[in-house]
């Protein structure tokens, strides 16, 4: 067999799943040196697939220098580097991607990875080199430019390529919801109608029915069209709620895990504090999304030395490479129970060795992913400098703006009523019982107090935190905000989204009962 058949019959056979058969043809190409890098890639998947964590990542750190002018393999590369959890290699793979003569589709498909993963500049840098070599004016690429336009502040730029792509294909859904996100006035009885009409022709069956009735809820809610808001609201959450998997079982689970895990790190020897002092230390901002974490974070990054990192996963990526466990990049009880005393140290400084190059040369920086109130007593545990802020808001307000939001792929709790109004409650106990357990390192934050007073607020949490005063301060014009509140933290801090819910209050009266039932009945759970 020549080479040539040897690597068409070895991508056969992976790609039927005959994994066995597939590593021990790439294993013999990957002496070859026509074939060396592409085998060897394959059978660091094939390790991935596999589960085989450590091993994947140890064989991707020594491969990946040698990809650096094979374009599909470095595309492949930054996939997977972000999903091992090595941001830096994924962002220096796609960057690659513009000095290796990568051809336009790839530069495209790289730069919505990008995207998906909350790289806004890296994204725009891959779109420019692609419309550069000819990549035409699609909506989808419109889209792209716009969307992450608006992820860093450049909100008429983002309008302008949201309108375009609207004007290049007015079916392209994703389009609305951002567009929506704007709060735009021009044109939006034209976008109203458009929604309207594509709602009758997709059914309510379509995969993109869902998003086409959040994004009509947000241009009626837009207008103060509230007696026509909320039944399309109560649509969307109903046909949404359809489409995915959220079980109160797997939630209790998930919620006994977390506060195990805070019982049992805040019982357990933390690491040495002298371990894990070089370099700018961590901040996390923790709480259900829509809550204010995002107002917190860029109140701070403004007036006080401090780095907004982004929402990272770099923890839980690294509590799966200890304990070799591959998943998504968020926790789950097999991962929480999974992670013992011996791997601490080593979680800790992985950590840190992953996400301290996004302070950019500041004393510290600001790791905003919600949901890390999950995984913070671990955290805690194994980086003594780490200091944990919770958001805590009103209970109706944190589910109204849980309930209208669309958030694709993540939150699934949120679209039911019930489930929402649980979520809040074993959220506000656990970060309780958060504080409890490291009433030195853990703050929780009152939103509508930060919002009422912010300046005061943000120094009395500096002083809190250690943080001294900006030279120069930062305008929030020039901050990357990759999430649902790009805009809205654009605006200024006030009290004007404090008893936002009371404007659908006649609607609400059952959620309102469904808090009070959750309280009751979780706390004689606990």
């Amino acid at each position: 067999m020549t080479s040539p058949q040897h690597w068409q019959e070895a991508e056969r056979a992976y790609r039927a799943g005959r994994h066995e058969q597939a590593r021990a043809l790439y294993t013999e190409l990957a002496v070859h040196p026509a074939y060396a890098a592409h085998a060897r890639f394959r059978l660091l998947e094939l390790d991935y697939n596999a589960g085989a964590l450590r091993r994947a990542t140890a064989e991707f750190l020594q491969l990946h220098p040698k990809l650096t002018t094979e374009p599909t393999l470095l595309a492949a590369a930054c996939r997977l580097a972000f999903q091992l959890g090595e941001t830096r290699l994924a962002l220096a793979s796609a960057e690659s991607l513009l000095d290796a003569g990568a051809p336009v589709p790839l530069l495209a498909q790289t730069a919505m990875l990008l995207s998906d993963w909350m790289e806004p500049r890296a994204c725009l840098r891959l779109l420019a080199g692609a419309r550069h070599r000819g990549l035409p004016r699609t909506a989808g690429a419109a889209y792209l430019e716009g969307l992450n336009a608006m992820y860093l502040g450049d909100l008429d730029h983002a309008a302008r390529m949201l309108q375009e792509a609207l004007d290049l294909d007015p079916n392209f859904v994703p389009t609305y919801w951002a567009h929506a996100k704007l709060r735009r006035a021009d044109r939006r009885s034209e976008r109203i109608d458009y929604l309207r009409k594509l709602h009758k022709t997709l059914g309510e069956a379509h995969a993109d029915t869902p998003l086409v009735l959040y994004s009509l809820f947000q241009e009626l809610d837009a207008n103060d069209d509230i007696q026509h808001a909320w039944p399309v609201l109560c649509e969307a959450v109903r046909t949404r709620r359809a489409q995915v998997r959220h079980s109160e079982a797997d939630e209790c689970a998930l919620f006994q895990s977390a506060a195990d895990g805070i019982r049992r790190w805040a019982a357990t020897d933390p690491v040495a504090p002298g371990s894990h002092t070089s370099g700018p230390r961590p901040i996390m901002i923790v709480g259900l999304p829509r809550t204010g974490t995002t107002v917190v974070e860029q109140s701070l990054c403004r007036e006080y030395s401090v780095v907004a990192a982004g929402e990272l996963r770099d923890f839980v990526f690294q509590m799966r490479w200890s304990v070799d466990l591959p998943g998504p990049p968020h926790p789950d009880p097999a991962l929480m129970g999974a992670l013992g005393d011996p791997q601490l140290a080593e979680v800790g400084n992985r950590y840190l060795h992953h996400t301290q190059w996004r302070a950019g040369g500041a004393d510290a920086y600001i790791d905003k992913w919600p949901e890390n109130y999950l995984i913070a007593a671990a955290a805690l545990a194994s980086i003594p400098s780490l200091r944990v802020l919770a958001l805590r808001r009103g209970a109706m307000d944190a589910c109204w703006s849980n309930l209208k939001e669309w958030f694709g792929n993540s939150y699934y709790y949120s679209y039911e009523f019930e489930a929402v109004a649980r979520r809040w409650v074993r959220y506000d106990m656990l970060v309780e019982l958060l504080q409890a357990s490291f009433p030195e390192r853990v703050l929780i934050v009152n939103y509508e107090e930060f919002v009422a007073a912010p300046s005061g607020m943000a120094a009395k949490l500096a002083g809190w935190l250690s943080l001294p005063e900006r030279e120069f301060a930062r305008t929030g014009s020039d901050a990357v905000v990759a999430t649902a509140s790009t805009v809205q933290v654009r605006q200024g801090v006030s009290t004007r989204h404090v008893e936002q819910w009371r404007r659908y209050a006649q609607y609400l009266a059952p959620l309102e009962a469904e808090v009070e039932r959750a309280q009751r009945q979780l706390s004689k759970e606990a």
